[in-house]
């Protein structure tokens, strides 16, 4: 097979670019979030027809930090990133194909966030290798939506290929870096097409000052999933949010607590950092969540005794969550008689249409 090739008509010409916009991947971070803008983010890309839903400690805590449960704010606080799945409806979804998504993505992102002249827009996308054709053709696809690359490179050795892009919108600096990988297994399983970072920011006395909350999206074929289990909303503040059902919720929770209790590879940086305290917290009050939105009598002796059946249980949720097709197992293993409490709960959960 012919080795990839930079032509160059492909590289930078311009020297428009500053620099320290350009190379500042390494600059330090400070935690200076300003906005969430999520829900309206989620919404735009609805406009464009792209599904999509929020998963995470982020839509955990959409649920549990907004019911009458005493949490623990130790465990329980905002989180620092979002995590959420886009759904391409997609008979054959190539990289080219994502490529070409990333237009809708941007648009939605300018569209809900309040930018000021030092803004960066940055999005960050990691893709399994198909064939040197097709890398030609995302060069091609972005270099004619207006973006220059500026940077590259390419490891044929290693099966690793990135590719940095970046134009100026409205006076905003747009910046994407692509990696290329062969040979991966790419974060959770194969039905995963590919992870994009999404973040705004800006630059000041050398440090990187996030403009608004980042967004992580896993990105699936609406074939390759349930969507029926997917299809919840959630309101709060008046903004609504689209988001994992409870029942996948607790699915999701459960599976990382099967991969903390039998050391997944996964979850060993997350132990040595004592994430597992936290996320056994949030296993407990998704849970606590899921039974009273089922029955408001259920006491706390009952449900101690439903969370230590259910974490006993940790073997039959070894299967990847987005690959998980009935969840009906959950409610054979807590065993409790439910009564749907028909709009009533006061965080006003509902079935999307």
């Amino acid at each position: 097979m012919q080795e990839f090739d930079i032509s160059k008509k492909y590289r930078l010409k311009s020297n428009k670019y500053k620099k320290i916009i350009l190379y500042n991947d390494s600059m330090k971070e400070e935690s200076d979030i300003k906005q969430d803008i999520v829900s309206e983010f989620q919404n735009e890309l609805l406009k464009k027809g792209i599904t999509n839903y929020i998963w995470g400690g982020y839509g955990t805590n959409l649920y549990i930090n907004n019911i009458s449960i005493n949490t623990n704010n130790e465990y329980i606080k905002k989180t620092s990133d979002v995590d959420m799945l886009l759904i391409y409806d997609e008979k054959e979804l190539t990289n080219k194909k994502q490529v070409e998504y990333i237009k809708y993505m941007i648009s939605s992102y300018m569209v809900c966030q309040k930018i000021h002249h030092r803004t960066i827009v940055k999005l960050y996308m990691v893709l399994r290798f198909k064939s040197n054709i097709e890398n030609k053709k995302i060069i091609e696809i972005l270099m004619n939506d207006g973006y220059e690359l500026y940077m590259y490179n390419l490891n044929t050795e290693e099966g690793i290929y990135r590719f940095d892009f970046v134009k100026i919108l409205k006076g905003i600096y747009i910046k994407i870096k692509i990696k290329i990988l062969k040979n991966i297994h790419l974060l959770f399983d194969e039905n995963i097409y590919s992870y994009n970072l999404l973040k705004s920011y800006y630059i000041k006395d050398g440090k990187k000052y996030n403009n608004n909350i980042p967004i992580d999206m896993l990105v699936m074929k609406k074939s390759d999933i349930n969507q029926e289990i997917l299809k919840n909303t959630i309101k709060k503040d008046d903004k609504l949010y689209h988001v994992f059902s409870d029942k996948y919720m607790l699915y999701n929770l459960m599976h990382l607590y099967h991969n903390y209790t039998i050391l997944n590879k996964f979850t060993l940086n997350k132990i040595e950092k004592g994430l597992h305290k936290r996320d056994e917290k949030r296993l407990f009050y998704m849970l606590k969540y899921y039974c009273t939105s089922r029955n408001k009598n259920i006491t706390d002796k009952k449900l101690k005794e439903i969370f230590e059946k259910l974490k006993s249980s940790y073997k039959d949720f070894g299967e990847s969550m987005f690959k998980i097709k009935n969840l009906d197992m959950i409610d054979k293993i807590i065993s409790l008689e439910t009564k749907i409490l028909d709009m009533m709960h006061p965080l006003q959960f509902h079935t999307s249409l």
